[in-house]
């Protein structure tokens, strides 16, 4: 199944996955593609935001 977002969206999650990605936080990505797969929806997108802010701060 495949989930359509806006441009705007899709950049904004290409950005999170790659600072992710260079962070070497497998855990993160793992609970950010369930949390789409869930959601599927703007909310998603927001718990995206937020569970990073969550970890920018811890480290």
């Amino acid at each position: 199944m495949t989930i359509a977002f806006s441009a705007d969206v899709e950049v904004a999650l290409s950005g999170m996955i790659t600072q992710m990605v260079r962070k070497n936080d497998q855990v993160l990505v793992e609970e950010m593609i369930m949390v789409l797969d869930r959601e599927q929806n703007e909310a998603a997108l927001s718990e995206i935001k937020s569970m990073i802010n969550i970890f920018e701060m811890i480290f």
